[in-house]
């Protein structure tokens, strides 16, 4: 018999039954996680390479007297303020049928719902580790700076102020006041109840008042006054055919294969596994692109820095100088010195001679 048991290398020998378990339990999600990392990482390189692209070119190339597309429409909306750090203020109030006619923004604000609590914890740790202050003298802190700064007009007061709110009460929309004429009629979506993302591109308003969602597209109010998605993300290009609305079942799946979910954050399936085996296709053809070009772009440095050309060959230094030549015209050209002599002309015009190293290096 091969097969030979060696009970003294088992070092993983369960003490009871419900070790056994607790141990065939963490094998299987051991394996699950490594089929989420492979099967995620084909989506992601497929939609790098394929419907990424297409959605680069559909939103920045523009489009006419349309202002909603085009590179500089498409940065200045999507990016506004994420260098400067300051928030555009904003409000927009939508009513129930308005959403539910717009499929891919109800999904972003159930799927924003969700994670707003931890994010919000995140950043208030954050915040806490930042000022080195204890969890303990954090309440106190708190309740001083509402004392000192009660409107809190402070950029980082008015930061922790956002964050604490979307805490204790966090959902990506207000409802409109009881009795208010709005009141059982829509939402009303703020600055301040749209979350911050670290490490992420933030849902804004824009400066013409339109909600930029990042993972679900630009969504607004035509001239006629009529709400809908105005120009679809980046990341989902078949968008720009079904306008952010139910398509066929075919579509859909697909579009739930290739695309990352619709949420405040980057995010693909169900788990944290699924997300990064889909950035990792995602990156893949930038790191195959770098890895093919960084050794012939040292090559080729190397070969300048030795005085070889990209072919290998001795480089004629002699060509490479700079001087005006006229072409039959007369027009001014650049070009480079046929010989020495040439360059001692050339020099001697100049307002200052080359050394005897140049001329002979």
């Amino acid at each position: 018999m091969n097969q030979q048991i060696n009970e003294d290398k088992n070092t993983t020998k369960p003490e009871s039954y419900s070790d056994m378990i607790a141990q065939q339990i963490a094998m299987q999600e051991a394996l699950l996680d490594e089929e989420q990392l492979v099967t995620s990482f084909i989506p992601g390189l497929v939609s790098s390479v394929a419907t990424d692209t297409a959605g680069a070119a559909n939103v920045l190339l523009p489009r006419g007297d349309n202002d909603d597309y085009g590179i500089l429409n498409y940065f200045s909306s999507v990016f506004d303020g994420s260098f400067s750090g300051k928030e555009r203020e904003g409000e927009m109030f939508l009513t129930w049928d308005q959403i539910e006619q717009n499929p891919n923004l109800k999904e972003w604000l159930d799927n924003s719902w969700t994670i707003m609590k931890s994010n919000a914890a995140s950043q208030l740790d954050k915040f806490r580790e930042d000022n080195n202050i204890t969890e303990e003298a954090f309440g106190s802190y708190i309740s001083d700076l509402r004392v000192m700064d009660p409107n809190m007009e402070d950029p980082n007061h008015k930061f922790l102020n956002k964050a604490l709110n979307q805490f204790y009460d966090p959902k990506p929309f207000l409802l409109p006041e009881e009795g208010s004429d709005r009141y059982a009629q829509g939402i009303i979506i703020t600055q301040d109840t749209l979350p911050d993302i670290a490490g992420d591109i933030d849902p804004k308003f824009t400066v013409d008042g339109d909600l930029s969602l990042p993972y679900a597209g630009l969504y607004g109010f035509n001239d006629e006054g009529e709400f809908g998605m105005k120009r679809p993300s980046m990341f989902r290009f078949t968008d720009e055919f079904t306008g952010g609305k139910e398509g066929p079942a075919f579509l859909e799946a697909a579009e739930d294969y290739l695309y990352p979910n619709i949420n405040a954050r980057f995010s693909y399936g169900d788990s944290g596994t699924s997300t990064t085996g889909y950035m990792a296709g995602q990156v893949a053809p930038i790191v195959k692109s770098i890895a093919t070009g960084a050794p012939k772009l040292v090559k080729k440095g190397y070969n300048y820095f030795k005085g070889k050309n990209a072919a290998g060959n001795n480089m004629d230094y002699s060509k490479i100088e700079p001087y005006f030549k006229g072409d039959q015209e007369g027009i001014a050209q650049l070009g480079g010195f046929k010989n020495i002599d040439q360059m001692k002309q050339f020099y001697s015009n100049a307002e200052f001679l080359p050394t005897s190293e140049m001329i002979n290096p």
